[in-house]
């Protein structure tokens, strides 16, 4: 085995670019389908990747505030998300 045949390969094939624009899709449809309260904290959250503090300072509210949204969004994420 060569030096270069250890190396994995990165480049993703068409086909898996396609997959993952979709869910891309399907994860900002089932944001915009969320209460409105509860949108640009799970919005900040994903996307920004920013913790419930970042996102309190933002948002201009509690962070223990943040934390109940987020979680009260999870059900509706869930919903779309997982399959019986």
């Amino acid at each position: 085995m060569t030096f270069l045949e250890t190396i994995p390969d990165t480049i993703s094939t068409p086909e898996e670019q396609a997959e993952l624009h979709e869910l891309q899709h399907e994860i900002q449809h089932a944001i915009q389908a969320l209460p409105h309260t509860y949108r640009p904290v799970v919005w900040l959250f994903y996307r920004s990747q920013l913790n419930y503090a970042e996102i309190g300072r933002i948002l201009d509210i509690p962070g223990s505030t943040v934390k109940t949204h987020f979680n009260r969004a999870k059900p509706y994420l869930r919903a779309v998300f997982v399959t019986p």
